[in-house]
């Protein structure tokens, strides 16, 4: 049986409950949300010791109380009594506000094609056919990582940095998550090595999508005042990957290759 709706999100991440919620709020109550796993599945595949970057706090009672709020009136600080909450947290917050804003959410869907047949969009999904008036995709960045090699690990890929017992390690990449791996790896004693084209390490930019946040730039501080060990290496291009019998090759675009075995 074919479901329409006035409206269909597809992704139940913190975009696709966030713009549930304001539908609701401006009284466009038809909105159905399409999720291939659970709601917030992305921020549950989140490496174990990762947290929000920007903190939660409740700064007012009125208007919208927390940075990291996706609605009026809720707040992951308020809710769970925490700052930098985890991506588990995370999710489990978003479940309570679909919760509470009654948003329709069909979860374990998986959407197969999208079509536009005389002004309605046809969704063909795992359950069925679902067709709209308007259709928005909030998949997010993290559920499709761009992975430009075929030898290494992406951070999406870690479960828990605490697993990573190696003592030297190569990280490409100079921002938000290369720093955060880093991090982690650095406290659990290896030697960590960083390569990047450029980093927000230096900017003075207030942008926070460019400059290199305070909560990271504090945990940084923290493990290299604790005497350990991390190296950057900014202006270098990582054109490749490959493994042998002597560990990851990494190969730099100035014709320079380095060795590391993870």
């Amino acid at each position: 049986m074919t479901q329409h709706h006035r409206v269909v999100i597809i992704g139940a991440g913190a975009a696709g409950i966030g713009m549930a919620v304001t539908f609701k709020m401006l009284n466009m109550e038809d909105v159905c949300i399409i999720e291939k796993n659970s709601i917030g599945h992305s921020f549950t595949q989140w490496p174990k010791s990762t947290r929000t970057i920007t903190p939660s706090f409740t700064s007012n009672g009125f208007g919208m109380p927390d940075m990291n709020a996706i609605s009026i009136d809720t707040s992951p600080a308020f809710t769970f009594n925490e700052e930098h909450v985890s991506g588990e947290t995370y999710a489990e917050y978003l479940e309570i506000v679909a919760d509470h804003y009654n948003v329709q959410v069909e979860t374990e869907t998986t959407v197969k094609g999208v079509q536009l047949v005389d002004g309605i969009y046809e969704i063909e999904t795992s359950r069925g056919l679902f067709t709209a008036d308007y259709i928005f995709v909030a998949t997010g960045d993290y559920a499709f990582p761009n992975q430009p090699f075929t030898v290494g690990r992406h951070y999406s890929e870690i479960e828990d940095f605490k697993a990573l017992t190696g003592e030297h390690y190569v990280v490409i990449g100079g921002n938000e998550s290369g720093f955060d791996a880093a991090i982690q790896l650095a406290k659990n004693g290896a030697h960590v090595e960083m390569y990047t084209t450029s980093t927000g390490f230096g900017e003075e930019d207030a942008d926070p999508s460019v400059r290199l946040s305070p909560y990271t730039h504090q945990r940084l501080k923290e493990v290299v005042e604790a005497g350990h060990d991390i190296q950057m290496h900014v202006g270098h291009e990582v054109i490749d990957t490959r493994e042998d019998d002597d560990g990851y090759h990494i190969l730099l675009a100035n014709g320079e290759t380095v060795v590391t075995p993870h």
